[in-house]
């Protein structure tokens, strides 16, 4: 191991930005009112999910207008970011690497749930006798398929066809059968997908295989809301404007910014708009070069570099008390396609590097806003589970979010439509439990509460293009999800 240069710029990069809270105490104790009646509610949450708090109050404090979110200083605290720490070559060493460190990691997690602590390895599971005993055992799902009808011959009611599992660890291998006939927890088996770390309940028979009773996935316990003294002030969460595109809404997108600006709204709004003091932006900031066949039907700029350039212009024109914190999104933004991503690089998105305001940070990223953790990540994964688990859709991209959470995984499937990158660890497994998880890429946003972390798609400022009319996603141009960072409450705004 060598402790290089880049690397000590690394660490401090990580370091608080601004970790004091210098706040007027007039500040402090601001009232909290109602929004204006023209911001959209929040989707309605089922009624079977957990809530972080029941209440409809509003999503932003009421900030006296002598007093704006720029008197409260920054409180950015950069948690993980893997640019300039990525050390794979694509050997066979690192993909094995690679596996072992998400696998270990996924197997911590079960082991910290009460009804997994005492799980076995396949090894200890098979050394086993059969037995009346119900047995646990945690293992990575290599396989997944329905057996033959002929297994359920002898049942004369219609029962469903059993699915058989395979799972293996770091020593071994074993098949669990999943009985047509207990349709509760076949329903949880057709959600388990490849690559998958998950813990199973049942019995070993004399052939040495899994009889199933019950699975668990990693999952989160329900998170409550930390108790903390934060300011009155907002963070906006934006993605795909797709700069560079012919299908750019430039018009919604100035609207936004005349919004920040406190230009042409009513006098309550302006109150709102004063009390923004971020921006999370999840990736796919240009439209690209060359993404997909015949891409440059639809470009207005064929330039990459000059898609930047143009992302500037706009973004310099925030007001710089705000802090706009950016990732990329692939293979729109020009980084590599493997996950994790780096950080835009100067090479293109040079004219970014010089607004003062701008913080770029590889996708992706965990940060922490005044105590609150955030995780940003663009989303490309979203499109892997529709395929594999029923009844997900683009229409509710909060819900194919969810997943990533009950998996505690950003890229849970491995040899799907996302590229993942074979590194010697896993970056994408979801160690700490965030207060929000940030994506984007589907183009709709969405809002849903699961065990009390908010889970946030942002839309997009980009008109439905014909690949997505093709697929059937509705997009939600100039729709993008506002929270108060003291409440955690969320409203939309629509421009």
């Amino acid at each position: 191991m060598v402790l290089t240069l880049d690397i000590l710029k690394k660490i401090l990069r990580q370091k608080t930005v601004s970790s004091e809270n210098s706040i007027h105490e007039s500040i402090e104790n601001a009232p909290i009112n109602n929004l204006p009646s023209k911001l959209e509610e929040i989707p309605p949450l089922n009624a079977s999910e957990e809530r972080l708090e029941p209440s409809t109050s509003s999503v932003a404090p009421e900030v006296p207008n002598a007093i704006t979110s720029a008197h409260i200083k920054d409180d950015i605290v950069i948690l993980r970011d893997a640019t300039g720490l990525m050390l794979g070559e694509g050997r066979i060493d690192d993909i094995r690497s690679y596996f072992q460190d998400r696998f270990e990691k996924l197997r911590k997690l079960l082991l910290k749930r009460p009804d997994c602590k005492s799980a076995l390895t396949i090894q200890q599971a098979k050394a086993r006798e059969k037995s009346d005993e119900p047995i646990r055992v945690i293992g990575m799902v290599f396989e997944k398929k329905e057996m033959s009808s002929r297994s359920n011959a002898k049942n004369r009611n219609k029962t469903l066809n059993s699915l058989l599992v395979t799972l293996d660890d770091l020593e071994s291998t074993i098949e669990v059968i999943f009985p047509g006939k207990n349709e509760a927890l076949l329903k949880k088996a057709n959600r388990l997908i490849p690559d998958q770390v998950i813990c199973v309940e049942g019995f070993i028979t004399e052939q040495k295989k899994l009889i199933a009773s019950d699975v668990f996935r990693p999952d989160v316990p329900y998170h409550t809301k930390k108790k903390q003294e934060i300011p009155p002030i907002s963070v906006i969460f934006i993605s795909d404007t797709h700069f560079g595109s012919k299908y750019f809404l430039a018009d919604k997108f100035e609207a936004f910014l005349n919004w920040l600006k406190g230009k042409n709204i009513p006098e309550e709004q302006k109150m709102l708009a004063n009390s923004v003091k971020y921006i999370v932006f999840a990736g796919d900031l240009v439209d690209g070069v060359g993404v997909y066949p015949n891409q440059e039907k639809n470009l207005a700029i064929i330039d990459i570099s000059e898609q930047y350039n143009l992302a500037a212009q706009y973004l310099a024109r925030i007001p710089k008390h705000i802090k706009v914190i950016i990732i990329p999104g692939g293979p729109h933004d020009a980084v590599r396609k493997g996950y994790p991503q780096p950080a835009l690089s100067k090479k293109y998105a040079g004219a970014l590097y010089e607004i003062e305001n701008i913080i770029l940070l590889g996708n992706p990223a965990y940060i922490s806003l005044h105590g609150i953790n955030i995780l940003i990540f663009h989303g490309d994964s979203l499109d892997d589970l529709i395929q594999v688990i029923p009844g997900l859709s683009y229409d509710r991209p909060a819900e194919i979010m969810k997943e990533l959470i009950i998996n505690r995984h950003l890229t849970p499937l491995y040899g799907y439509s996302t590229w993942i990158a074979p590194e010697k660890e896993d970056w994408m497994v979801i160690d700490e439990i965030p207060e929000i998880l940030h994506c984007g890429h589907t183009h709709v946003s969405d809002f849903k509460e699961y065990r009390g972390i908010l889970l946030l798609n942002s839309g997009t400022f980009q008109a439905e293009t014909d690949y997505q009319r093709s697929l059937g996603i509705k997009p939600t141009p100039g729709k993008i999800p506002i929270v108060n960072l003291r409440t955690l409450q969320v409203k939309f705004l629509q421009f």
